[in-house]
């Protein structure tokens, strides 16, 4: 997506990139039964997910990225090369552990162009957990958000926010992804963003826009992102006048799932000028994502 901070223009990626822990055909390892297994390799997708952030015209300002667990060996020394900076922050208790590497641990990745965005402050976060009744714990969710101001050139800083929520497709899970927005944004609020301090937070929420016709819960966490006191806008249904018709669309076995829970929002005083559109229906291979054309089960 394309946005105007004050006095600049940011171009910014959102991607969830699937980990290679979770990239499998085994249910247990990303459930990909359909999708050939050469494409899920990541010795073959890692260099199509570069291409897919940069084939776009000018390359992004800001990239934010989900299931990253190759930054090290991969991300971060290619991008670098790529003229990018980038922090990384892992899931205390990632599921790529449990793969074939056990070394493998996903998280969230940010990274910003050097000759066009300077780094002017970094915070992270790991959500704070809660029982059934709501009540925290005292401990710790296994998911986390990385918080960065950043000053583009010639223009006011903007802070930039990328998390993953819980993956739970169930009511319970649907009020603990509510949960974990709320105090990412709560967050932001401290920050000095309701102060008029313009802030863009990209997501893998999860969380449908609605309840849809198949789940059987009610959408919580989307609701929540836009009614919070940070006046936080969609980028893409304004821009499209509604939200896309898909950000993941992947077959396991016999289920097809084909969901909304990608986002990129932003906050007043930031104008959104275009985003980039999913593919076409028409022109997604019939095995979905991934596949030999598209790296990841997320656009």
């Amino acid at each position: 997506a394309a946005a105007a901070s004050p006095g600049a223009r940011l171009r910014l990626a959102q991607f969830n990139v699937l980990a290679d822990g979770l990239s499998g055909k085994d249910q247990k390892l990303g459930g990909f039964t359909e999708s050939p297994v050469g494409a899920l390799d990541f010795r073959y997708r890692k260099d199509r997910l570069i291409e897919e952030l940069l084939r776009h015209g000018d390359p992004p300002d800001v990239i934010a990225m989900e299931e990253v667990d190759h930054y090290h060996d991969w991300f971060e020394p290619v991008l670098a090369e790529l003229g990018y900076e980038g922090t990384f922050l892992s899931k205390p208790r990632s599921a790529c552990r449990n793969s074939l590497d056990p070394s493998l641990s996903d998280g969230c990745a940010l990274f910003w162009r050097r000759d066009s965005v300077s780094l002017v402050e970094l915070e992270t976060m790991n959500y704070d957990a809660a029982g059934k009744d709501g009540l925290p714990t005292g401990g710790k969710d296994n998911q986390v958000a990385i918080l960065a101001r950043l000053r583009p050139r010639g223009g006011a800083p903007v802070t930039v926010a990328v998390t993953h929520l819980v993956a739970k497709k169930s009511a319970d899970g649907e009020q603990s992804r509510s949960r974990q927005i709320l105090q990412l944004l709560d967050r932001l609020m401290e920050r000095g963003q309701g102060r008029g301090l313009p802030c863009i937070v990209a997501a893998d929420l999860n969380a449908a826009p609605t309840r849809g016709t198949t789940a059987n819960y009610d959408a919580l966490a989307y609701p929540a992102a836009l009614q919070h006191e940070l006046g936080l806008r969609s980028a893409y249904a304004e821009a499209l006048g509604a939200e896309p018709a898909y950000t993941t669309w992947k077959k396991r076995g016999s289920h097809e799932a084909m969901h909304t829970i990608d986002y990129i929002f932003v906050s007043p005083g930031i104008e959104v000028v275009r985003v980039l559109a999913p593919p076409e229906p028409e022109d997604v291979d019939s095995t979905r994502f991934p596949g030999w054309r598209y790296p990841s089960d997320h656009v």
